[in-house]
């Protein structure tokens, strides 16, 4: 027989040294993020032709808007609930495209085929922040980072883009942005100052495209075995001087990092994890003050 394939030998190594299913799990989502930027963005989850629209849950009510960006713990790729027989998950109300529908995971707007930490997080907040209904509005793509949103030829940034303007000519009123992201950087090694800039750079971006209030940022840089503690630390201390500054616009979102590695499937997040990260957003979130209270004149969504 003649040598081994190169990638059933890098298998093989990193499952001795990394311990069984999770490390080759690790392994094949880190091929996956070495596929182009554009391949992933082409991945994005689009709105399932069976699905309902938001008119009669919203009732003439008008929503908050809540917009979730990430890479891929922002999007669909968490371990799906088991189901009891004959049951299905309930539905939440997204935006895409400028068009609100009653979703289920795996939600339009993100990359990954299971569970997102959104659909349980709306589920604990019973569907409403501060008394009104939310709607979300999902962007998030795997293994990205920062310079993938902010480069001006980035697919990405042209997606997203595309994203907020429909989402801004609804006229519904956005509440805040919900930032999911870090693990990319933490791996490349993105220093804290060029972290801070690149954050400060997407918020005026998005504010150009007429997205306003807070933006709460989770500690997200958790990813084994590649993203070392010094290569970590440089990311959360970024987003923790962000919060520091008072004018900044930025709050404290939280600290994902903190759920163990039972709660994880590589970097990613089990059943239990995502329930647990969607409790931690909670917590956050609840008693805080949402963005803007009224709509400004526009158009309604389309159904």
């Amino acid at each position: 027989m003649g040598a081994a394939p190169w990638w059933a030998a890098a298998t093989a190594a990193l499952l001795t040294l990394s311990g069984g299913a999770a490390a080759l799990k690790f392994w094949a989502d880190d091929r996956r993020t070495d596929q182009s930027l554009a391949a992933r963005v082409a991945t994005i989850q689009d709105i399932p032709a069976d699905s309902r629209s938001c008119d009669t849950w919203l009732a003439g009510r008008m929503p908050l808007v809540l917009v979730a960006m990430g890479q891929s713990n922002a999007g669909n790729h968490g371990d799906l609930p088991a189901q009891p027989a004959g049951t299905q998950a309930k539905p939440i109300p997204v935006l895409h495209q400028g068009r609100c529908v009653l979703a289920q995971d795996p939600l339009p707007g993100a990359t990954g085929q299971g569970a997102s930490v959104w659909s349980a997080l709306h589920q604990r907040l019973g569907g409403q922040w501060n008394g009104r209904p939310i709607v979300w509005m999902v962007v998030a793509v795997d293994g990205t980072r920062l310079d993938d949103w902010t480069d001006d030829q980035s697919p990405l940034r042209r997606w997203w883009e595309r994203q907020i303007d429909a989402t801004v000519a609804t006229g519904w009123p956005i509440a805040a942005v919900l930032w999911q992201q870090g693990e990319a950087d933490a791996r490349q090694g993105t220093s804290t100052e060029d972290y801070m800039h690149g954050l400060r750079q997407l918020r005026a971006l998005t504010e150009a495209h007429g997205l306003p209030g807070p933006w709460w940022l989770a500690r997200s840089t958790y990813c084994p075995p590649v993203a070392t503690d010094p290569m970590r630390k440089a990311v959360r201390q970024a987003v923790e001087d962000l919060l520091e500054e008072p004018t900044s616009g930025f709050r404290a979102g939280p600290d994902t990092d903190a759920l163990p590695r039972t709660m994880r499937n590589g970097c990613h997040f089990t059943a239990e994890g995502v329930e647990a990260a969607a409790a931690l957003w909670q917590q956050a979130l609840v008693g805080q003050r949402p963005g803007p209270s009224s709509a400004p004149s526009g158009i309604s969504p389309r159904s």
